[in-house]
């Protein structure tokens, strides 16, 4: 990419390089749309359960220092570092 872009700018051609950030991508999947979308495509039964047990029960809070808030559950967002993080984000994006 470098040196293509090196070789254009060299001869007076215009580059133009879009980048796309996909970790937000995690953050922003809809827990209900993304349920309505495994539907959709299909799952059923225990591998819908097993989506649904996946989602739902995560909570979050906020501590600094020694305070803490309170915890509230999540509606969106899919754990990044697990095995279902990357199919519900390329299920919800390809949705």
């Amino acid at each position: 990419m470098v040196d293509d872009t090196h070789t254009r700018k060299t001869s007076g051609k215009l580059s133009l390089l879009a980048l796309l950030d996909l970790l937000s991508a995690f953050d922003i999947v809809d827990h209900e749309i993304l349920r309505d979308l495994e539907v959709s495509c299909g799952l059923q039964g225990t591998a819908l359960s097993w989506f649904t047990s996946y989602l739902n029960g995560h909570t979050w809070f906020i501590r600094c220092i020694s305070s803490t808030s309170n915890h509230a559950l999540l509606g969106c967002g899919v754990r990044q570092g697990s095995v279902l993080g990357p199919i519900s984000s390329m299920l919800y994006t390809e949705g």
